[in-house]
């Protein structure tokens, strides 16, 4: 698709940024739109995807209205002026007919005297102006029957006609020997009243006959219209919506300025909406007639050339050859980036980090590091004593200075390797000592702290109340948050997931399908619960109906509200971020079982994830399967999860150290406070779980709780022990005793010797019932606050005790709801 072609040169027309903006016109997107080049107007339906505009809600009216569902200006007033409802309105409301059966045309109709080709006047029945006044002369007034006579007098005959209009935006006929059109004689009159007298002037700048709804690019350069032209087509690809009326103000403001191009266009004298979207189409329309390449040359990125977001300047960096050393390697970085963020986060924070070197090399050499071949050791040395400088006075935080050594190492090493230092590179002659050496990068920070996992009554109210955040954002917020919940991804992972996201494995389970943009990892499965699995197919219905046009292959599960005419372009996680702080804000109080108050601020999207690892860590999930749960290289990332459990466990250890008893109910460790490390990892070693406690027998010891030299008889030995968190395996112990003795003593085919070996002794079950009661009525003994610790540690530690083992992702022993695990013990 292109323009219609400029009058013919004696010079052939060499390629140029016109040519290239005319091959990206894409036929089918303007055709829709209704863009006729011939007139050089874009008239689009209220229905288009990218310039479609309310209609009035009268049904036969096609005017535009402020907004959906709303009456346009005219029909507003008809409904005044009748006194009826809206609704009963709309019911009886007669057609104010098409835009261009009204008065202000785009386009005239001509005389009805055959053959005359000046426009016609709707007040004189359709005859032009000079038809008109001889008609009266011959007919008098012309009304429909007089016209009609007239038109049949054998001495009408056509006029010459007076050409179009003169105003370059103007698409009607001129009325008169003036060469201006009706309107525009109009408009010219009262600009030579305020003082216009540059009539020439005045016809490239004047705008021509406004319709809502209809962009008029008449007036402009080729190259502007071109340009126009490509950046709208640019921006409804991304999914943006953009109203004709703000476009056509942009079309007016760019025709006044009488620029060449759409990049001399300034802003000032537009409002804010027109303001922003002549910002906008400049900034396509350059990224579209500037190739990659082109973008390297200069000092300011725009990473949308290559299709990332951000702008990166490196004018901060005054020498010419670490300039393009650092440019040259984020060329060559920038592939590697996965995700929304990380490519434009990355080069930035490296960029920053080589304006630190470029500003040292400035301030402590004479040649201010402008001659690479001259430096050496000594400015790495100079460098580093800098950065400690301001790391001591506070200037630098100790995180951002370790990162700016190692940017500056990696970012030297890597343009060496690319041959930047070769003869004839922009790194020539550089010595090798002009390095950052292992032994020079500070050190580390201390290890980092415990994951933050939320806690259960902090998770419980949040789930009570996502009614909130859907209120104050939108469904696909809060269904973000729920899966961010229910499956421990990252934000990032929820926010982009496409609308196909759901599949089955092998024994017809739902299986999450996602992209892990961290480590580049597509196809992903994780085993979802049904639950989460219904959500998910509930918004991919609601999807579906929002978008019936899009293909489904394109559609995504969670679309943004703006600017996303076809459903492609996702929720960003940027704005879930910010939504959930203010969700949370929101709710100020989370009060805990202890008494205090769970700090807000550390509620983010992110704790979802750490509270998804820190339940099946607690829950006894080997390392190596939460690794690959959670998309970890190695399990040093992951055994923080169960260095927390570990932590929660030695404290629940601790608490019941103190009320643990032997198999005569005899309390033991009564001064015990707090274990030593040494004293604890010797007595795990040194004793073995049974059934409702622990023996520290050494023999069965050694033989993990299978050898048992007294025929498991714990109650009456001295090397067994038990404490309140095994009450209900003593209780259901006691149980099975009192059951098998009834049931040994109702047999009538035992002897009496038989049912004397067979039945459990009345001994064994008074020492049962016994060492419960003592347990029990030392519990009955504490205060309500040291009753609850109690009960807190046996949960913790009765939930270390249980055998669930998850297994990979896509078996069967995930099939779990994993946001109840952990919750209620």
């Amino acid at each position: 698709m292109t323009l219609p072609a400029p009058a013919a040169s004696p010079q052939p027309r060499v390629e140029s940024e016109l040519d290239r903006l005319q091959g990206l016109l894409s036929e089918q997107f303007w055709t829709t739109a209704g863009w006729d080049p011939l007139l050089r107007l874009v008239c689009p339906t209220p229905q288009h995807p990218v310039l479609g505009w309310p209609r009035c809600a009268v049904p036969q009216c096609l005017v535009r209205s402020s907004s959906a569902g709303t009456l346009c200006t005219g029909c507003r007033s008809r409904c005044r002026a009748s006194g009826l409802s809206k609704e009963a309105f709309l019911a009886s409301a007669a057609p104010r007919g098409a835009p261009s059966d009204m008065i202000h045309r785009l386009v005239d109709a001509t005389c009805l005297v055959t053959g005359c080709p000046r426009p016609q006047n709707v007040s004189t029945h359709k005859l032009c102006n000079s038809h008109a006044l001889r008609a009266r002369e011959l007919v008098g007034r012309p009304t429909p029957e007089a016209v009609q006579r007239f038109l049949m007098m054998p001495g009408v005959k056509p006029l010459p006609s007076f050409g179009d209009c003169q105003v370059a935006a103007c698409t009607r006929l001129a009325e008169g020997s003036n060469g201006l059109c009706l309107s525009h004689r109009q408009r010219w009159k009262t600009a030579t009243a305020a003082g216009e007298h540059d009539q020439a002037r005045w016809r490239r700048r004047e705008p021509g006959i406004f319709r809502s709804a209809t962009v008029n690019l008449r007036g402009l350069p080729d190259l502007v219209v071109a340009q126009l032209l490509v950046a709208v087509q640019r921006r409804g690809e991304q999914g943006f919506k953009i109203s004709p009326d703000h476009w056509e103000l942009v079309a007016r403001h760019a025709r006044s300025r009488e620029a060449a191009s759409l990049a001399e266009v300034s802003g000032i004298g537009l409002s804010v909406t027109p303001r922003l979207l002549l910002t906008n189409l400049q900034n396509e329309a350059r990224r579209a007639s500037t190739t990659w390449e082109d973008e390297q040359k200069r000092t300011v990125w725009d990473l949308a050339v290559a299709g990332h977001a951000g702008v990166l300047d490196f004018s901060h960096i005054t020498q010419p050859w670490l300039r393009d050393a650092l440019k040259a390697w984020v060329a060559e970085d920038l592939p590697k980036r996965r995700g929304s963020k990380s490519p434009y986060g990355v080069s930035r924070a490296h960029t920053n980090s080589l304006a630190k070197l470029s500003a040292s090399l400035r301030l402590q050499r004479e040649d201010q590091g402008l001659h690479p071949a001259e430096l050496g050791r000594a400015d790495i040395l100079v460098f580093l004593q800098r950065l400690a400088h301001l790391r001591n006075t506070g200037e630098l935080q100790a995180p951002r200075h370790i990162q700016v050594v190692r940017h500056t190492r990696t970012v030297l090493a890597v343009c060496r390797d690319l041959g930047l230092s070769r003869p004839g590179e922009c790194m020539a002659g550089l010595p090798g000592e002009f390095a950052i050496r292992q032994e020079d990068l500070p050190s580390l920070p201390p290890e980092r702290p415990d994951a933050r996992a939320l806690p259960r009554e902090v998770m419980a109210q949040l789930d009570e109340n996502l009614t909130q955040l859907q209120q104050r954002s939108s469904r696909e917020f809060r269904i973000a948050v729920e899966l961010l919940m229910d499956t421990g991804r990252r934000p990032d992972e929820i926010c982009r997931l496409p609308l196909h996201c759901l599949d089955r494995d092998g024994d017809g389970k739902a299986v999450l399908v996602f992209t892990d943009y961290k480590r580049n990892r597509l196809g992903r499965r994780l085993p979802i619960a049904d639950s989460t699995a219904t959500l998910i197919r509930d918004q991919q219905q609601r999807v579906r109906e929002r978008f019936p046009t899009t293909d489904e292959v394109d559609l995504v599960l969670l679309p943004a509200r703006m600017n996303n005419a076809h459903g492609t372009r996702s929720i960003r996680a940027t704005v879930l971020t910010n939504l959930h702080r203010e969700w949370v804000d929101q709710l100020e109080h989370f009060p805990l079982s202890d008494g205090s108050h769970y700090p807000p601020a550390a509620i983010v999207p992110y704790a979802y994830r750490h509270s998804f690892a820190q339940r099946h860590a607690d829950a006894g999930t080997p390392m190596d399967v939460l690794r690959d749960l959670l998309g970890h290289r190695s399990t040093l990332s992951t055994q923080v999860y169960y260095r927390v459990t570990e932590k929660r466990t030695r404290a629940a250890v601790d608490r019941l150290a103190q009320h643990q008893y032997d198999g005569a109910g005899q309390r033991l460790w009564r001064d015990v406070t707090n274990l030593m490390d040494s004293e604890r990892a010797r007595r795990r070693v040194g004793q073995v779980a049974v059934p409702f406690g622990i023996c520290a027998e050494p023999s069965n010891v050694q033989a993990g709780g299978g050898a048992c030299p007294y025929r498991l008889r714990c109650l009456g030995c001295g090397h067994f022990r038990t404490d309140a968190s095994y009450l209900p395996e003593l209780r259901a112990y006691l149980d099975r005793l009192l059951a098998d003795r009834e049931r040994v003593l109702a047999a009538v085919d035992l002897a009496d010797w038989a049912k004397a070996e067979a039945a459990p002794s009345t001994t064994e079950i008074d020492k049962v019932r016994g060492l419960i009661r003592r347990l029990e009525t030392d519990l009955d003994n504490l205060t309500d606050g040291e009753r609850e610790q109690i009960h807190n540690a046996c949960a913790v530690l009765r939930k270390t005790r249980q055998a669930v083992h998850l297994g990979m992702p896509t078996t069967p022993a995930m099939r779990i709801d994993v946001r109840s695990i952990g919750r209620a013990e």
